[in-house]
């Protein structure tokens, strides 16, 4: 039987882009930066504290034509102010920002939280693990779909 080589379907190096990391836990923002960095993840990081600074932040960067823009934002739920399903909300139904790929990371894990995510448009939800481990892990796996793998548009 004739055997069958993979193929290597990872984006040119060139193709950097940015992971936008909201959370109001300087601790989870910094854990999550190094299981990114030992995972393999490269991307440009911009760390954010809540909902209303990540929509002011994409539409500064929707309006500004000077480069192709493309980006991740991952968003933790429960934020003061704008929380993060309030912020999904608010990106999804802005013209300049509703193609933005939303990714909900929140130590959450409730059935209603994960619906509510989806039906504001999220486009993934992951639930924070416990251990280090399991965030290296897990950012293996985010890199892998989200960075190596999608093609995302530019603004």
């Amino acid at each position: 039987m004739e055997q069958v080589q993979s193929q290597d379907y990872r984006k040119p190096e060139f193709e950097i882009m940015e992971i936008i990391l909201t959370d109001d836990d300087d601790e989870d923002l910094y854990l999550t930066k190094e299981a990114a960095e030992i995972a393999g993840i490269h991307a440009a990081f911009k760390t954010l504290h809540s909902g209303e600074e990540l929509c002011d932040y994409l539409n500064i960067k929707a309006d500004s034509q000077d480069t192709p823009y493309k980006c991740i934002a991952m968003v933790d739920i429960n934020m003061p102010g704008i929380g993060g399903l309030k912020a999904l909300e608010k990106i999804k139904n802005n013209p300049k920002t509703k193609h933005i790929p939303v990714i909900i990371y929140s130590t959450s894990s409730s059935q209603k939280d994960i619906d509510k995510a989806y039906q504001l448009g999220a486009n993934s939800y992951l639930v924070k693990p416990v251990e280090f481990q399991g965030l290296v892990d897990l950012m293996y796996r985010f890199n892998g779909y989200w960075v190596e793998l999608v093609t995302l548009k530019k603004n």
